[in-house]
């Protein structure tokens, strides 16, 4: 009866142990719908492409409450705003050279902050 003890103990952390897979699936789930959410930071706008760079480099530094790093070739800018890692890029459309897109993703820890983004999207928008 001593030998089967620990063969008892174990039983509820066996019925647990398929408890994991699911609850792992479940949390990368629920990472990547938060992940890949388009929610508010893409807005296209009829300017010219030098235009817009110019006006997202100027709300870049205006609203920056941390470090900030502007990438002029692939025109990006990664920095820290409102307590939120941003990332800003401007994306020219391939059939017109008059529409460029604004996209903007804010993430605060491990959540995207689509409210932020679609702020900051419209403040570019805004100074054009």
């Amino acid at each position: 009866m001593k030998k089967l003890v620990p063969l008892v103990l174990l039983l509820p952390f066996l019925a647990s142990c398929a408890a994991v897979p699911i609850a792992a699936a479940a949390a990368v789930g629920v990472w990547s719908y938060d992940r890949y959410n388009e929610e508010g930071g893409s807005l296209p706008v009829e300017a010219p492409q030098a235009k817009v760079w110019s006006a997202m480099k100027q709300v870049a530094n205006e609203r920056a409450t941390g470090p900030i790093e502007i990438t002029e070739a692939s025109e990006r800018v990664v920095g820290e705003i409102s307590e939120c890692t941003v990332y800003m890029s401007v994306l020219p459309y391939l059939t017109t050279e008059s529409v460029v897109e604004i996209k903007v993703r804010a993430v605060q820890g491990q959540r995207e902050r689509g409210d932020i983004a679609k702020e900051i999207a419209e403040d570019i928008a805004g100074r054009l």
